[in-house]
């Protein structure tokens, strides 16, 4: 996230201040995000050559990147245990006012590429005043300084914790997280297992978070010490990762609880892992249809019309429907 809250209303500045400095609790909502864009709209006209070029974006370089940030606006606004009932995911559940937020925020040109079900890579990413990517496109992001006139601007970039949902519900981040494995039947078991161990080596975590390529597992970075390592800024959700680390440990001490550790994980006030969601291979498919459904109709009716209640009541209960057809064709 980058931002210029210059002449935007007290009440949001007082607060952007603690959330941009990135030290400091904040309590910046995305209502209050909101707020800021009639404002910077009105600059950007008089002065178009000192603001970036959208007030937000986001990463939009794989169907991951629009399922995962659509599920943290919905789970910011909505209640996790209805959303997520038992490991399934309730689209009927979703909450109207996310859609609401995110088509009011969107500039027409990303609402087109919505529409368009088309992916944007990173080269082509617009500035913006706030941007939602994941560490490593913001790596990719920055790593274009000298390369384009927007370099510069990429390079100040840096990470900071999402914005509140309403009643100052606490963000909901949703893992990028990469798995590692070795091949059954491998004959190089020993060959992938050192690979393992040097891609996980705290050496290889301190390299990963000062290019921006990823942030650390390792419980130490987050509980105040930062392992013993220099890092490049302060480092987000602290306290969710050191209590998601607890509770690992405690499934690596009986590892039967499995069903229990996820239920805990799904449920609680942690990183959200996507993946653990019922036939997610099922469900990212169904919502980046409903993602892009929803912006042809934002082209064809306006914004408003896309943010209809009544319309998106429907739109989630047919992307339901399409879930389950899916669900009873592979079974």
């Amino acid at each position: 996230m980058n931002g210029y809250a210059e002449g935007a209303p007290d009440r949001v500045t007082n607060r952007a201040e603690a959330w941009l400095d990135g030290t400091k609790k904040h309590s910046l909502t995305w209502d209050d995000i909101l707020a800021l864009k009639e404002r910077f709209d009105s600059r950007k006209n008089e002065q178009p050559t000192r603001y970036p070029q959208v007030f937000f974006t986001f990463c939009m370089d794989q169907m991951e990147s629009y399922v995962s940030f659509l599920l943290e606006l919905v789970l910011s606004f909505g209640q996790r245990r209805r959303i997520v009932e038992k490991g399934s995911l309730q689209i009927q559940e979703f909450p109207p006012d996310a859609f609401g937020l995110l088509f009011h925020m969107l500039e027409y040109s990303d609402i087109q590429t919505l529409a368009s079900g088309v992916f944007r890579p990173s080269g082509q990413e617009p500035t913006a005043l706030f941007s939602r990517q994941w560490m490593s496109t913001l790596g990719v992001l920055r790593s274009r300084k000298g390369n384009d006139p927007a370099g510069e601007y990429f390079a100040r970039l840096l990470p900071l914790e999402l914005p509140w949902g309403p009643g100052k519900k606490h963000p909901t981040p949703v893992s990028g997280t990469w798995y590692l494995g070795i091949l059954k039947g491998s004959i190089a078991t020993e060959v992938g297992m050192r690979i393992i161990a040097q891609a996980t080596s705290k050496a290889d975590e301190v390299h990963k978070l000062n290019n921006y390529i990823g942030l650390p597992v390792r419980r130490a970075f987050y509980s105040g010490g930062d392992g013993g390592a220099i890092v490049p800024f302060s480092l987000p959700y602290r306290e969710q990762y050191v209590r998601l680390a607890d509770v690992q440990s405690r499934l690596m001490d009986n590892p039967r609880d499995k069903a229990g550790f996820v239920d805990t994980i799904m449920n609680g006030d942690y990183p959200f892992y996507r993946m653990l969601i019922k036939n997610y291979h099922l469900v990212a498919p169904v919502l980046w249809r409903l993602l892009t459904r929803l912006a042809r109709i934002a082209l064809n009716r306006g914004v408003r019309g896309a943010t209809d209640a009544a319309l998106l009541k429907k739109c989630f209960a047919s992307a339901d429907a399409e879930l389950q057809v899916l669900v009873e064709d592979t079974r």
